[in-house]
């Protein structure tokens, strides 16, 4: 009887003991909704621009875009055509890897791609189910794959060792593979409403850390460079509107699949981005949608763009700014990319006039218009 009671006793001990999942938040009593009448777009974002049209030729035609990457100033997009083009840093036209079908130097689908120099030579990685396949970024040729045990949703390389990557299908949805393919650590049990995709889905957060929000709720999974290891944390403080992990999952509870439709009632962060010390998200409260930026010391400045819009165009002459909900859609080391759908616009000009008097001609059946805001 007294062993029984120990080996309880221990028992409890050890349980109690156990690490808890450490919870961090980013930003504590910060206000992430408009207060303030007017904005200046140079101050919501930054005052250096660059603009950049996508050359529009017969081999290059984008249509709708899932997701853009700016690597050593050259742009790679990937088209809901499966194909990725490369154009350089005028947005000049370069190649194309349109390589779909069921050879072995080919791929079946894009789940993710990103682009990486490995041993002096660019690379184009692409999630094709259960493998990455890698071409050579300068002519596209076919290179090597990387075998997984389960489908590569989305995907980000850390460094030779560590590959971070999403699955949808397994009862954990993250993972850090190594080149070889092989299973290093695994993080956050399978939720569906967790999985949303997003064009870019895990996001630098300093140097240190690799952010994955779950689904449009207010709190993370973050991996640490330094440590290894998985944690936990929410954007903002628990003293707010934003829709929590917990939340989420009732809806789908409630909902099912159709859980989405209901979004409408709620605020939640759509996407987020960070360079260079800032970070803005895009937040839709109800029927209204925000842009907030905080800035490194945590003080912040946030802008409604619908219903109406509190921004001021100080930086080039279109005031429509419908270019501001791609946050999200693009990825670069020196910039936040956003693009421009020229056909969309209200009213197509002949050109974009920067406030230095500098004009970019246009047409309303131009390929998209990348707008970088620089530190």
């Amino acid at each position: 009887m007294k062993c029984r009671f120990l080996l309880l006793y221990i028992f409890i001990l050890l349980t109690s003991c156990q690490k808890k999942p450490h919870v961090n938040t980013l930003f504590n009593e910060v206000s992430f909704l408009s207060k303030k009448s007017t904005t200046q777009l140079s101050q919501l974002m930054s005052d250096s621009i660059l603009i950049t049209p996508l050359e529009t030729v017969d081999e290059s035609i984008l249509g709708k875009i899932n997701k853009i990457r700016k690597y050593k100033n050259e742009f790679y997009v990937l088209s809901n055509d499966q194909w990725i083009f490369r154009f350089d840093e005028k947005g000049k036209y370069v190649s194309s890897l349109k390589k779909r079908g069921s050879a072995p130097d080919e791929y079946t689908y894009i789940n993710d791609f990103d682009v990486y120099e490995i041993d002096g030579i660019n690379e184009v990685w692409v999630a094709d189910n259960h493998f990455i396949k890698i071409y050579n970024a300068e002519d596209f040729t076919f290179r090597r794959k990387i075998n997984l045990p389960f489908i590569v949703s989305k995907f980000k390389r850390l460094s030779k060792d560590e590959i971070l990557v999403m699955n949808c299908l397994n009862d954990k949805s993250l993972f850090v593979v190594n080149e070889a393919g092989k299973v290093v650590s695994e993080a956050l049990d399978k939720e569906v409403p967790y999985l949303l995709y997003r064009a870019v889905q895990f996001k630098n957060y300093s140097s240190d850390l690799c952010l994955f929000q779950l689904g449009i709720s207010n709190d993370y999974v973050a991996y640490d460079l330094r440590n290894k290891s998985f944690e936990y944390g929410r954007f903002f403080d628990e003293d707010n509107p934003l829709v929590s992990k917990k939340e989420l999952c009732g809806l789908f509870d409630k909902y099912g699949q159709g859980f989405i439709m209901n979004f409408k009632d709620y605020t939640y962060i759509q996407s987020y981005f960070y360079a260079n010390g800032n970070t803005w998200f895009y937040i839709k409260d109800k029927e209204k949608k925000y842009i907030t930026k905080i800035s490194p010391d945590k003080s912040s400045l946030s802008a409604m763009i619908y219903p109406h819009c509190d921004l001021r165009n100080d930086l080039f002459h279109i005031n429509d700014f419908n270019f501001l909900t791609t946050l999200g859609f693009g990825e670069s080391d020196n910039s936040l990319l956003l693009y421009m759908e020229v056909s969309s616009l209200e009213e197509t000009p002949d050109s974009i006039t920067l406030k230095n008097g500098q004009k970019i001609g246009i047409k309303e059946e131009d390929n998209p218009v990348i707008i970088e805001f620089l530190s």
